[in-house]
């Protein structure tokens, strides 16, 4: 089960990616839920590569942007120039041209994900459920 720091984390770290995909136009397909962690399901085949780069950073951009704490991570390259630090600064002034949006995405993905925690509590820990559909990541982006 997650720490309670990991459950005020996660929800940020995955909104910042949402937001970021969505602004480049990076193909989406839902939010899960396995391991007991939210992940973003996406497709980074014909995504720019600087863009991508962005996205990969976003998730710890967030981090450092609405909670103050500094980012620890690996970059995976992904065939990205450039280095990690590079794509932060980018990310967060991604993230704040959406603040409302991002903020939205933060409280929807901690409520589904506390239900979602909820409701397989036994559940087996490989087991995936999604927290958020397309649909209902376009729903929030779109408002």
């Amino acid at each position: 089960m997650c720490s309670r720091e990991e459950k005020k984390r996660a929800p940020v770290h995955e909104a910042g990616h949402l937001i970021v995909a969505l602004h480049y136009g990076i193909n989406v397909v839902e939010l899960n839920y396995t391991n007991r962690k939210p992940s973003i399901v996406s497709d980074l085949t014909n995504a720019d590569r600087q863009h991508v780069g962005t996205f990969l950073a976003a998730g710890a951009a967030a981090e450092e942007f609405h909670l103050k704490t500094p980012y620890d991570v690996i970059f995976r390259k992904e065939n990205v120039p450039g280095t990690f630090e590079e794509y932060i600064p980018k990310a967060q002034v991604v993230i704040e041209s959406h603040l409302d949006r991002f903020k939205k995405l933060i409280y929807k993905i901690t409520v589904e994900t506390t239900k979602n925690e909820w409701d397989a509590g036994v559940a087996d820990e490989a087991e995936k459920t999604i927290i958020l559909s397309l649909d209902q990541i376009m729903q929030v982006w779109n408002t």
